[in-house]
């Protein structure tokens, strides 16, 4: 079985580089420097646009279907106890959404001729768009709005309460790896959770106003904090916040207990 762990711990690696390249377009937006939006798909092209890019994005393409895969093995042949069907709902939907990034790696770097990612939050306003001309589509557009809010104050509540600690293997951490560790964690999932916070109110306001362009991916969310009185600080600390993000899936893959209930991760 270690085969398997160590390519679910290198799947961890792969989402660790594209999140550090979200993390520096968040900080190239704060600077008016931003050459891509700051997303993963952004990430993508950032890479794509770097000397030797085609076969880094390839490598990161193996690295994300790694990651698909792995979140599916850790619920199912890799799970060392009982997992949650939160947990494995909650690696279902991972999956997914890495896969779809992995085909969007491939692409860019012209090995798949499926479609990449589509950006500026065009995709969040379509499917906005088609919810809210559903019989009951506000109220449906409301709840799926309430739900990422619900989502993101339950993930800031992790990361203060340090509830990811549990999948990290501590006991082989230095007493100063183990401090930063949960810094880093700390700060991971706080960001991670207002993030998902602020995705979730512009749902809301779609909802409320009937109007799907307020629906926004975190390119459009972090463009209109951007516009308020302390925009650039606050994208610098949502810079620093996916950066810490960053760091975290590179500790996921270096200490990683892989296979225990996915709660606790990020």
């Amino acid at each position: 079985m270690r085969r398997p762990r160590t390519l679910v711990l290198v799947g961890w690696a792969a989402k660790a580089v594209v999140y550090l390249g979200v993390a520096w377009l968040v900080y190239q937006m704060a600077t008016g420097t931003a050459s891509e939006e700051a997303s993963t798909t952004g990430a993508l092209k950032l890479i794509q646009d770097a000397t030797g890019g085609r076969l880094v994005l390839i490598v990161l393409g193996v690295g994300l279907l790694l990651y698909a895969a792995g979140r599916i093995l850790e619920v199912t042949t890799l799970a060392t106890g009982q997992i949650e069907k939160s947990d494995k709902a909650q690696a279902v939907v991972m999956s997914l959404v890495y896969l779809a990034l992995a085909v969007s790696a491939f692409t860019a770097a012209g090995v798949s001729s499926g479609g990449g990612g589509q950006g500026g939050g065009g995709s969040e306003q379509q499917g906005a768009a088609v919810l809210l001309d559903l019989p009951f589509g506000r109220i449906l557009v409301g709840l799926v709005g309430l739900g990422v809010i619900a989502l993101g104050a339950y993930t800031v509540k992790k990361g203060v309460q340090k509830d990811f600690l549990p999948t990290l293997r501590t006991g082989e951490m230095s007493t100063t790896v183990r401090a930063w560790s949960e810094r880093v964690g700390v700060a991971a999932y706080v960001t991670k959770g207002l993030i998902l916070a602020l995705l979730g109110w512009f749902l809301l306001q779609a909802a409320i106003s009937h109007d799907s362009q307020k629906a926004v991916g975190l390119d459009g969310a972090l463009h209109r904090v951007a516009q308020a009185e302390w925009g650039r600080a606050l994208l610098l600390a949502v810079a620093i916040g996916l950066l810490a993000y960053a760091l975290f899936c590179a500790l996921e893959a270096r200490y990683r207990k892989v296979g225990v209930s996915a709660g606790g991760t990020a």
